[in-house]
């Protein structure tokens, strides 16, 4: 890899951070509207943990936990997890695990009951973001986007299945396709938010539910589709 191409992935890991980090903040201060969103048990969960707090500890920890997730950015900024961020990282996994098997029966009880049939929720899905993402094409039955943003292609994912269904954004630039930006596998609410995976679902059981989830999802994918213009200004490759 050239030194060119590790400066680009390193820089929009940087700034991913730091809007990350305001994102978190923002998230707190509102009393987490986008994690609301998320019809999930594990959420659900998440958010309960959350509420538990003072509004000091929701902030410290929020933030502890996009630093852990992120600490490859970290040494990037010549910084290092605290012991105070494992501490809070190892509380809040630990909280989260002790529910697990409240989490389980809960799918459980998701997975019986009658849910909203695929094809509807890829109707809803699709219907809700042409405005912003226009027309898909097609992924296995899934839908994928694409957006062009500068000299960068961002791809847009929603993997749907049975009353469920779940997305990520990947980055890759158009010519060197070798080249891709942002952490993980791809970047998603749960990822900025630092609780470290994609696999955030939506679970619906009824065709309000479907309807709402299909909303959120616009208002998600459409916030991050308008950050990413700061967080990709300047970044263009250059052949050595």
């Amino acid at each position: 890899m050239s030194s060119n191409s590790q400066y680009l992935i390193n820089e929009f890991d940087i700034r991913f951070y730091h809007w990350s980090l305001l994102e978190i903040q923002r998230e707190v201060r509102e009393d987490f509207p986008s994690l609301r969103m998320l019809l999930n048990p594990e959420t659900q969960n998440i958010i309960k943990i959350f509420d538990s707090l003072s509004p000091e500890q929701k902030l410290e920890l929020a933030i502890a936990l996009v630093r852990f997730s992120q600490r490859r950015t970290l040494s990037l900024l010549g910084e290092n997890l605290t012991d105070r961020d494992q501490e809070l990282d190892h509380w809040f996994y630990n909280e989260a695990n002790s529910h697990s098997q409240i989490i389980k029966q809960l799918e459980y009880r998701n997975s019986i009951q009658q849910v909203v049939d695929s094809k509807r929720i890829k109707s809803l899905v699709s219907k809700e973001l042409e405005p912003i993402l226009g027309k898909p094409f097609s992924r296995r039955g899934d839908l994928g986007y694409q957006t062009i943003i500068n000299c960068w292609s961002v791809k847009t994912w929603i993997e749907i299945g049975k009353g469920t269904f779940r997305y990520f954004h990947t980055i890759f630039h158009q010519d060197e396709k070798s080249i891709r930006l942002g952490p993980g596998v791809g970047v998603s609410i749960g990822v900025w938010f630092g609780l470290g995976s994609i696999n955030t679902p939506w679970i619906c059981t009824t065709e309000e539910e479907a309807e709402q989830s299909a909303k959120s999802l616009n208002i998600l994918c459409d916030h991050f589709l308008n950050a990413l213009p700061d967080l990709l200004e300047g970044l263009f490759y250059e052949k050595s």
